[in-house]
């Protein structure tokens, strides 16, 4: 076999070879890649798609509701069940509720451990609970539960302890002290709004019916008064609630 012949069996060969190698080469460099980038995008429009369809439907669903009734309920709520947790408003709220009872207040403490009930839906309730020594006659202790039951934001007696009791001047039902613990409660604003995936939140009627027991409550309204102002003093700042 002369050169000329080998050079030419070698072209025959070498070219359809190395051209095979440079389709391999630039399929497993390029082709390969861009095939799973047009599925990987495929895969996101689908995705994307379906999404917005549940938005759509969410948008339908939103659009049946009176925007003015929905805020108007969310106030009420908020107002009811406070998102942060104001140690001073409490205390005001049950000096106001006993004062305007004819409740004498004698002491009153913070008290850290409250029950938040049980056999029902968890709810992340933040508690905070006044526990108030007081001397009142039996009318004016009746008064101060009916207050504190339909009231703004939303007060519980968590417990309720009987002391001595004082004839009166009338022979009538005599005066009495006793210790009572008055909880607040507090719902931190939710961290999340809720997946895409999940549908709108439908009010309930028993949650309607929670809403216009709520409308029948009584506001609790601060009164600005020297009494509960906050004066620069030795110890940082004046009790608030004196007795």
């Amino acid at each position: 076999m002369n050169k000329s012949r080998a050079e030419d069996m070698l072209r025959e060969i070498g070219l359809p070879l190395g051209g095979g190698i440079l389709v391999v080469i630039l399929t497993f460099f390029f082709l390969v890649p861009k095939v799973k980038e047009i599925n990987s995008l495929r895969t996101d429009i689908a995705q994307q798609k379906k999404e917005i369809n549940l938005l759509s439907q969410k948008i339908a669903d939103l659009k049946t509701l009176s925007e003015a009734d929905l805020q108007e309920s969310v106030d009420l709520v908020k107002e009811a069940l406070p998102p942060e947790k104001d140690p001073f408003k409490s205390l005001a709220m049950a000096k106001k509720i006993f004062q305007d009872s004819g409740v004498a207040i004698e002491s009153f403490k913070f008290i850290t451990s409250v029950s938040s009930g049980s056999g029902q839906k968890k709810v992340d309730l933040s508690p905070l609970a006044i526990n108030v020594s007081f001397f009142a006659s039996f009318e004016n202790f009746k008064q101060m539960i009916k207050e504190v039951e339909k009231i703004l934001p939303l007060v519980k007696v968590e417990g309720l302890k009987f002391g001595s009791l004082e004839a009166t001047a009338s022979a009538s039902l005599p005066d009495f002290s006793g210790k009572i613990s008055i909880a607040s409660f507090f719902v931190p604003f939710p961290k999340e709004m809720g997946k895409i995936e999940e549908p709108v939140p439908k009010i309930s009627n028993q949650d309607k019916k929670f809403i216009e027991e709520l409308k029948s409550f009584a506001r609790y309204q601060p009164e600005v008064t020297n009494e509960l102002a906050f004066p620069a003093g030795p110890a940082g700042k004046e009790n608030p609630f004196p007795f």
